[in-house]
């Protein structure tokens, strides 16, 4: 059985590696959050559990490296913007296989609610 101890970050990277043109900029706040000394906020991030994986890996290697990132994760931040519903592939898979197969709680995070 993994430990789970880890915050599993899910969000829609709008198929592009640009870090300011998709919700991974989200994520990024969130390490620099965590890796500022003067912000009291501490991420154990469950992507940094596992070897990196590329955007042009091979779809199984991807979904290899999400599963077990999951499975060793407590929660699930996911963050909600206006393109997550065009996510068909990678963030339905994840709430599903946090819900069906890791039964972790997935905490919702809207960040352009007014």
């Amino acid at each position: 059985m993994a430990y789970r101890n880890g915050t599993y970050v899910a969000f829609h990277a709008n198929n592009t590696s640009d870090p300011t043109a998709s919700d991974i900029k989200y994520y990024n706040t969130l390490k620099m959050w965590s890796s500022n000394k003067s912000i009291e906020f501490n991420l154990i991030n469950s992507h940094e559990k596992t070897s990196a994986v590329r955007d042009t890996s091979l779809r199984e290697t991807l979904r290899r490296a999400l599963v077990t990132r999951l499975n060793n994760s407590k929660h699930m931040l996911l963050i909600l913007t206006e393109t997550t519903k065009n996510d068909t592939d990678w963030v339905p898979f994840e709430i599903s296989h946090a819900i069906d197969t890791c039964n972790i709680p997935i905490i919702a995070v809207y960040p352009n609610f007014d």
